[in-house]
C-alpha cells in the first residue's frame, strides 16, 4: 500500500477510465451516468488502515467510525481527476456508497473538502452496517481521496459524462459523504446514491445491481463504472466498461 505499485495501479485504472470516457458519445437528455463508489474509490482510508496494520488487525468498527466521523479522509487524486473529467464531459455523477445514512453529513463535508463538490445523487445505507466504529470514522468526513481515482473522476467529468456515485454508504451519511468528497477534490456529480432502510442487510452486489437497474429505468445509459470491490461492478445492469481499483485491505461481497 505504501509502495509504488498501489499508486501506479490507481493511476493506470483511472487513466484507462478517462481514455474510455473521452470516446463515449453522450446523449442530449442528461441521462449518461458515471457511478463512483466512495471508500477506496474516491476517498482513501489508508491513513486509518496504516495505523491499524493495513487490515491485519481484527476490524474494530467503533475505531473506524471514529475515523470516518473526523471527516478528514483524503481524496484519491487520480479518482478526483476522473470525477472532474466525467463531470466536465457531461456525465451525471452518482455516488453510491456502503456508508450509513447517519454519516451523510460528515461524508458530504469530507467529500467537498477533498475536492468532490458536485454530484447528482449521493446514495448511502439508511441503516447500519452495524459498523459503529466505521460509521464514527465516516462521520468525521476526513477520508482522503485516492489520487488516481480523483484524476479519473476529473477526466470523465471534463469529457462530459454524468458522474453517478453509487456507494454502499447509508443515506444517513449523505451530508458527511458529500462534504468528504468535496473536500477530497470530488466537487461535482450528477447523483450520489446511498443505501436506504430497505437496502439494509442486502449483499453489496445485489444492492448496487438494483440501484443501477433503477438508473436505467430512469433513462440513464451506464457507460462507465469505477469501484474497489467486484461487488461494485458485477451483477446485473452492469456498465459498458467497468474499472476495478486495487484494494488489498478488505473484501465486500
Amino acid at each position: 500500500m505504501t509502495g509504488k505499485g498501489y499508486a501506479v495501479d490507481l493511476e493506470m485504472v483511472s487513466k484507462e477510465a478517462e481514455e474510455y470516457a473521452r470516446t463515449v458519445p453522450l446523449g442530449y437528455d442528461g441521462k449518461d451516468a458515471w457511478i463512483f463508489d466512495i471508500d477506496e474509490t474516491l476517498l482513501s482510508n489508508l491513513p486509518y488502515y496504516a495505523a491499524h496494520g493495513y487490515g491485519l488487525e481484527v476490524f474494530d468498527r467503533e475505531k473506524f467510525n471514529n475515523w470516518v466521523e473526523k471527516g478528514v479522509t483524503p481524496a484519491i487524486e487520480p479518482s478526483l481527476k476522473l470525477y472532474e473529467d466525467v463531470l466536465n464531459l457531461g456525465f451525471k455523477v452518482i455516488l453510491l456508497t456502503g456508508r450509513s445514512e447517519r454519516h451523510r453529513s460528515v461524508t458530504v463535508d469530507n467529500l467537498i473538502n477533498a475536492g468532490f463538490k458536485e454530484w447528482d445523487q449521493l446514495i448511502l445505507r439508511l441503516e447500519v452496517f452495524d459498523h459503529e466504529q466505521f460509521n464514527n470514522w465516516v462521520e468525521k468526513g476526513v477520508t482522503p481521496a485516492i489520487e488516481p481515482s480523483l484524476k479519473l473522476y476529473e477526466d470523465v467529468l471534463n469529457l462530459g459524462f454524468k458522474v453517478i456515485l453509487l456507494t454502499g454508504r447509508s443515506e444517513r451519511r449523505r451530508s458527511v459523504t458529500v462534504d468528504n468528497l468535496i473536500n477530497a477534490g470530488f466537487k461535482e456529480w450528477d447523483q450520489l446514491i446511498l443505501r436506504n432502510s430497505d437496502d439494509q442487510g442486502k449483499r453489496a452486489v445485489l444492492y448496487k445491481s438494483e440501484k443501477r437497474s433503477e438508473m436505467e429505468k430512469d433513462g440513464y445509459r451506464i457507460l462507465g463504472n469505477s469501484g474497489d470491490q467486484w461487488s461494485d461492478l458485477l451483477g446485473s445492469s452492469v456498465s459498458v466498461r467497468s474499472f476495478k481499483l486495487p484494494n488489498p485491505m478488505y473484501y465486500i461481497p
